[in-house]
């Protein structure tokens, strides 16, 4: 298995990961594979793009997006 390192890694930042690595019961390099898994898990933006450029474009009326956020702040 590869080893990385990360140097330069401002305080607060460090102590960020602390905090989180430890709420979750992990260590600080563990709660960081995962967050790159995680982020690794996700298509590329360009791909993505790429993606999505085939989909036929949706047609939304405003009346339909106003309506949608009235009824919704009517339910807070």
């Amino acid at each position: 298995m590869a080893a990385l390192q990360v140097k330069n890694v401002p305080e607060d930042l460090h102590e960020q990961l602390r905090e989180r690595a430890e709420a979750e019961g992990t260590s600080i390099s563990e709660f960081v594979l995962a967050a790159v898994r995680r982020e690794l898990s996700r298509p590329r933006m360009q791909s993505w793009l790429e993606e999505v450029s085939h989909d036929a474009p949706t047609q939304v009326k405003r009346a339909d997006i106003v309506s949608a956020i009235s009824e919704s702040r009517r339910g807070r």
